[in-house]
């Protein structure tokens, strides 16, 4: 716990190592903080102030030494520290209690209240419009043969190598023209770009080629 102890000095290894303690020794190996006396009582005996056992809990929540959910109750639980004691009870009657276990024991004393289950089975009305937007812009881009095809109809000599680099580079950015602009109507893009790109190079024809007089 070197940030601990940079940050806090020593008082941060000893409010973590006492409340690693105090774990031990709590039923069920949780301490409840709604209880204003647990913090009054911890703080006399680590001689250390509320304040800097709340932040230092705080940051240990950071580091995900103490769970995050169960601190937003206002409870420390330490799943690490659990497991590490789990062969001791191998010995007893009783299971060590793990995450679910806790949480279903505080709700049953009315503790914590149950996780909502409203939205269950139904996704954010935001994530739908967004997944249908990515829908739809797949849809939207076109394949090469298709975007090809209409390119030819627009210009026929247009420059075929230089019009599948356009093509690739639009698709490989997203997409997106040169200008990081989402292409909503590729036709539309495409129509406007095209003279932009270059054209064919005529083919050299032998009977094109001007007759020259062999006799001079």
């Amino acid at each position: 716990m070197f940030y601990l102890r940079s940050k806090y000095k020593n008082d941060g290894y000893a409010v973590w190592f006492m409340l690693l303690e105090e774990l031990g020794k709590a039923n069920h190996h949780y301490l409840d903080f709604k209880d204003e006396t647990q913090i009054m009582f911890l703080s006399s005996q680590m001689m250390v102030t509320e304040e800097s056992i709340k932040c230092i809990i705080e940051d240990l929540v950071k580091l995900g030494e103490f769970d995050f959910d169960f601190w937003n109750d206002g409870i420390i639980y330490c799943q690490k520290f659990t497991d590490s004691i789990e062969d001791a009870y191998s010995r007893r009657s009783n299971n060590v209690l793990h995450k679910q276990g806790l949480r279903d024991h505080l709700i049953g004393l009315g503790r914590i209240k149950p996780l909502s289950t409203s939205n269950k089975g139904s996704k954010n009305p935001q994530s739908k419009v967004k997944d249908s937007k990515v829908k739809k812009s797949k849809e939207d881009i076109p394949t090469y043969s298709e975007f090809k095809e209409y390119a030819l109809s627009k210009k026929p000599n247009v420059n075929i190598e230089a019009l599948q680099f356009k093509y690739e580079a639009w698709k490989i950015n997203g997409w997106k023209d040169g200008n990081d602009n989402q292409i909503k109507n590729w036709k539309s893009k495409l129509l406007n770009t095209l003279p932009h790109i270059k054209e064919q190079a005529d083919k050299f024809h032998p009977s094109e080629a001007p007759v020259q007089n062999l006799l001079t």
